[in-house]
């Protein structure tokens, strides 16, 4: 196992495309985990997101309830490419109704 404090674990390595991993290994492998150490108002002034580009235009926005949970998608301005939009998740709790 690496001794990096948010490396990949070795065990799904091998499932999680290259590029990612490559992102991931130059941007948050080497980031002690912000949770795992006591909070200070300083920590507002890291970057955002590791590795982020400048914020994008998006051309809508669209919500969707599901079963047991809704979710906000923002689509980019312009034409999807032929493959579709490449996805980003983010799961978080949140105070149900």
């Amino acid at each position: 196992m690496s001794d990096l404090p948010s490396a990949i674990h070795p065990d799904i390595l091998p499932l999680v495309d290259p590029e990612y991993v490559a992102i991931h290994n130059e941007h948050i492998a080497h980031r002690v985990p912000p949770h795992t150490i006591p909070w200070h108002p300083d920590i507002r002034k890291a970057p955002y997101i590791p590795g982020g580009s400048s914020v994008r235009p998006v051309g809508a926005v669209k919500d969707f309830e599901l079963q047991n949970c809704k979710i906000r998608a923002f689509i980019p301005e312009g034409t999807a490419p032929p493959e579709g939009w490449p996805v980003l998740l983010y799961i978080h709790g949140g105070e149900s109704d």
